[in-house]
C-alpha cells in the first residue's frame, strides 16, 4: 500500500505530537519521585525503598521508550517527505532528541541518587 503525500505528512505530525504529553508524564513521574524521596524517604523501610524505586524506574523507562519509538515513528517519516521534496520539506534533525532522550535517561539515574543522599546524609 502507497500512502499520499498528505498521509505521510499526517503520521509525521500525529506520532511527533504525540511526544509532548509523554514528556509531560516523564516530568510528572520524575518531579512525584522526588517529592516523595524529599519528604518521606528517610522514613521507609528497605523493602519499600527496593518497591518505590522498582516502580519508578520500570514507569521511567516505559515513558521514555514511548517517547523514543514515536519520536523514531515521526523521524521516519519526516524523512519520507523529505526524499520526497526536499526543495520543500526540511530533513529532520536527529542530534537534539538523541541528547533530549539521554537527558530524560539520565535524570532517572539522578533521582535515584537523590534518593540514597537523602536515606543515607553525610556527617559532619
Amino acid at each position: 500500500m502507497t500512502l499520499t503525500e498528505y498521509e505521510i505528512a499526517d503520521l509525521a505530525a500525529t506520532w511527533q505530537s504525540t511526544t509532548t504529553p509523554t514528556s509531560a508524564l516523564v516530568i510528572t513521574i520524575l518531579s512525584g519521585y522526588l517529592i516523595v524521596a524529599w519528604l518521606v524517604g528517610n522514613k521507609l523501610t528497605r523493602a519499600q525503598v527496593v518497591l518505590v524505586n522498582t516502580l519508578f524506574v520500570f514507569f521511567q523507562f516505559s515513558m521514555i521508550a514511548g517517547w523514543a519509538m514515536r519520536w523514531a515513528l515521526s523521524y521516519k517519516y519526516s524523512m519520507e517527505l523529505y526524499s520526497i521534496d526536499p526543495g520543500f520539506y526540511e530533513a529532520p534533525a536527529s542530534i537534539p532528541l538523541i541528547i533530549f532522550g539521554a537527558a530524560m535517561a539520565v535524570s532517572v539515574i539522578a533521582c535515584l541518587k537523590f534518593m540514597w543522599d537523602v536515606r543515607h546524609p553525610k556527617k559532619k
